[in-house]
Parts: C-alpha cells; sequence; structure tokens
C-alpha cells in the first residue's frame, strides 16, 4: 500500500516516507541522529512526544533512550521508579505480542480503563501528558541485544492512532 494512501497516513507521501527511510539509515550510521529521526517518526504520526529505547533495561544498567519530548528529568524518573511499572510493555509480553515488527497501539495491549487505573498512568505518564501509544517492536530481546521499541505518545484525551497495527 503506498504511504500517501495507507489507513491514518493522510496528508503524507513517498517522498516524505522516502525522507524518513533515508534518516533512518543515516542514524544507524550516527546514532546522534537518531534524536531527530524519533521527532520526524512522532510528528508524522502527529505524536506530542516518543522515544527509541530499551523498555526493560534502563540507561543506568546500559540501556538505551532517544527522546523526543520528553525531559532528562522524566526519563531519570521513569529509569529509577516506573520501568517496572510499565503496563504496556508487561502486558505485550505476557499476551505473547513483543516481536520484532510487531506495531500495535495502546487499546489493543491494554483497555483504557485499567491503564487509567495503574499507578504507571495516574502517577507518572498522566503527569507528563502521555495517555496515548503507537509501538512498534524493533527488537525482540536476545543474549547481547536488548529489547527495543519506536513508541509515539499522545496525550489521554487525544485522538486514538490508527488500527493499523500486525506484524512484518
Amino acid at each position: 500500500m503506498p504511504f500517501s494512501t495507507a489507513p491514518g497516513l493522510e496528508g503524507r507521501d513517498n517522498a516524505a516516507f522516502s525522507r524518513l527511510v533515508h534518516m533512518i539509515y543515516a542514524a544507524a550510521a550516527q546514532p546522534q541522529e537518531w534524536l531527530g529521526v524519533i521527532e520526524a517518526i512522532g510528528r508524522s504520526l502527529a505524536g506530542s512526544s516518543g522515544l527509541l529505547f530499551t523498555p526493560f533495561l534502563g540507561p543506568q544498567e546500559g540501556g538505551t533512550v532517544f527522546p523526543w519530548g520528553i525531559t532528562e528529568e522524566q526519563l531519570q524518573l521513569w529509569a529509577t521508579h516506573y520501568i517496572e511499572k510499565d503496563v504496556w510493555a508487561a502486558a505485550m509480553i505476557d499476551k505473547g505480542l513483543w516481536l520484532e515488527g510487531t506495531v500495535i497501539c495502546d487499546e489493543q495491549i491494554v483497555p483504557r480503563e485499567t491503564f487509567r487505573a495503574t499507578a504507571f498512568y495516574r502517577e507518572f505518564l498522566s503527569t507528563i501528558g502521555i495517555g496515548r501509544l503507537c509501538c512498534g517492536i524493533v527488537f525482540e530481546g536476545s543474549p547481547g541485544l536488548a529489547a527495543t521499541a519506536v513508541s509515539v505518545f499522545r496525550g489521554f484525551d487525544d485522538p486514538r492512532f490508527p488500527k493499523r497495527t500486525g506484524h512484518g
């Protein structure tokens, strides 16, 4: 399906998609470029913030975090107090959804009311304007290669991401 006609991708064209792919390839060789890539991916999905990160391994343990729209202070709080309370990541593991190439959104992982009642949302995400998720699994994780995801966020009351999800 062409980039410009994919559901939920209206207004974006093949040229924009091509530029994004080139940015990703450049970042593979120059890691400092990931910050711009995450912002470009987030903006392309009308997100308000995003991460390329290792959700089960914080930076203090050798994990990786490339943020857009999330402060260093917020990342530190996540890494020291909330990494183990990430209900989206935990539910994806529990449901067997953490597979390379999978793209999935918040309501497909945890029902909205269940999510809203969690400490992860109430104490942390709600305070930084995050309530919706579109997540792509980059690496499942294996010895020597940490589980890695790209996540784009929106506020709780923002429109949900398109349900164009799956594997591959």
